[in-house]
């Protein structure tokens, strides 16, 4: 027998298991992929072609209304490798899917427009505030987000604190970037509004109402505007047509780029 046999059985008994399958949780198809048994979600509609994608919840297949389940299904079969790659890549438990849990204390770096703020405590530990106060940035080099809090104050205290100036230096953020790409696109944004959505980064209404997630503070300016222009284009064309992406390429050559990047981030959590 060769040397080599042991140590080919020993290293396939240590094979590093498979990443699970992200399985949409309310299908109405499955399908054998690749060996694997995908649980996907099947949506007709008025189109030509099958489309898929794969969102947080899993495979949503859009499929002509006259296209039988038969032809579908071996469509997918060919884009099989693809599919099977994204749904482990956006399963929650994938490396590149773990968010960061945020650690309110003293010291800690707070994510914010691609860098990284130092948060400091600085209420000796005799004072005993009230209420949680709000947080400001001192300059300097780097500037200091201060809080008017003792060392090891309640941790939800902290994000109290720091959430409030947050929130007010991403309104304040997003109505400077909109002021800039507004005029360039011939649109102009009625209100702009905050928001917490779970599932997108903005929102724009026919009426001129633009909501950006608070949190996209967190990610490099690049990003930011990418969200912005992407909604005041919709200002102009409500879809996500021709027309539309090119209209965002006017204004962004690299949105493509920004696009994938944006699909890669993850919100740091907040507790």
């Amino acid at each position: 027998m060769p040397l080599f046999s042991s140590a080919l059985l020993h290293a396939s008994s240590e094979a590093t298991p498979q990443q699970p399958l992200l399985q949409h949780p309310e299908p109405n198809g499955h399908l054998l992929l690749q060996g694997e048994m995908v649980n996907y979600l099947l949506q007709r509609a008025r189109r030509r072609s099958v489309g898929m994608r794969i969102t947080d919840q899993g495979l949503v297949v859009t499929a002509p209304g006259w296209l039988p389940l038969s032809q579908v299904e071996a469509i997918l079969q060919r884009k099989a490798a693809w599919i099977i790659g994204k749904l482990r890549a956006h399963h929650p438990t994938h490396p590149d899917r773990q968010q960061t849990v945020l650690q309110w204390q003293d010291g800690m770096l707070l994510p914010y427009l691609g860098g990284h703020i130092p948060l400091r405590l600085t209420v000796p530990d005799s004072a005993r505030p009230r209420r949680s106060p709000s947080a400001c940035l001192l300059p300097g080099e780097p500037p200091v987000l201060a809080v008017p809090l003792p060392v090891g104050s309640d941790p939800a205290w902290v994000s109290r604190s720091v959430q409030r100036w947050f929130r007010e230096q991403a309104l304040e953020h997003f109505t400077q970037r909109i002021a800039c790409f507004a005029p360039i696109l011939g649109v102009r944004c009625q209100s702009l509004q905050l928001s917490s959505a779970r599932t997108r980064w903005g929102s724009a209404s026919a009426r001129g109402v633009i909501r950006l997630h608070w949190g996209l503070l967190h990610f490099a300016p690049e990003l930011v505007d990418y969200v912005v222009v992407h909604e005041l284009c919709h200002l102009r064309e409500m879809n996500h047509s021709v027309r539309f992406w090119q209209l965002v390429e006017s204004i962004l050559p690299d949105y493509r780029r920004l696009r994938q990047q944006l699909k890669a981030v993850r919100l740091p959590v907040w507790q």
